[in-house]
C-alpha cells in the first residue's frame, strides 16, 4: 500500500486529472489551509443536474493529488451522491479506513495520509472545498 501511495500521489501530483479553469464557471470556491499554505480554486461549469468540477491549486503535491482523485470520484455524480461520497472519504482519510470495495484503488491510497497527521489537512482541503461549493449549488 505504502508503494501505491507514492505512485499515485506523485502521478496525481505532477499530472492532475481535471485542472485548470474551464471557460464557463457557474459557481466556484476557494480553499486555503492556513498551516502549510495550500491554496485550491474549485469551478463548477455546469448546474445541479451533473457536477462537474476543475480546480486550479497551489501547494503542495498531496494537495493537488488529492484534488484529482476528489473530481475523478465525485465528478457526473448527482449532488447527494457526491456530498454522501465526500463525507466517505473526508471521514476515512482521517481515520485511514477509505474502503477498497467501494472506492477506487488510487482513491483508497489515501488511507495512508493518516500516518502522516501534519498531511491530512492538505489532503483534506480539496474534499472540504468541494463540499461548500456543492451545498451552495444544493441550496442554490
Amino acid at each position: 500500500m505504502e508503494k501505491l501511495y507514492q505512485t499515485t500521489i506523485l502521478e496525481h501530483g505532477q499530472r492532475p486529472h481535471n485542472f485548470g479553469k474551464p471557460q464557463t464557471v457557474f459557481i466556484s470556491r476557494e480553499g486555503f489551509n492556513h498551516l502549510c499554505g495550500d491554496k485550491i480554486s474549485l469551478y463548477s461549469s455546469k448546474n445541479k443536474s451533473n457536477l462537474y468540477l476543475m480546480f486550479e491549486s497551489v501547494g503542495c503535491v498531496i494537495c493537488k493529488a488529492s484534488a484529482s482523485l476528489m473530481t475523478i470520484t465525485i465528478n457526473e455524480s448527482s449532488i447527494e451522491k457526491a456530498i454522501n461520497t465526500i463525507d466517505d472519504i473526508m471521514n476515512g482519510i482521517k481515520n485511514g479506513n477509505i474502503d477498497l470495495d467501494v472506492f477506487s484503488e488510487d482513491v483508497t491510497c489515501l488511507n495512508q495520509i493518516v500516518n502522516y497527521p501534519s498531511r491530512i489537512n492538505c489532503a483534506l482541503l480539496p474534499w472540504k472545498t468541494a463540499k461548500d461549493l456543492i451545498e451552495d449549488l444544493k441550496y442554490d
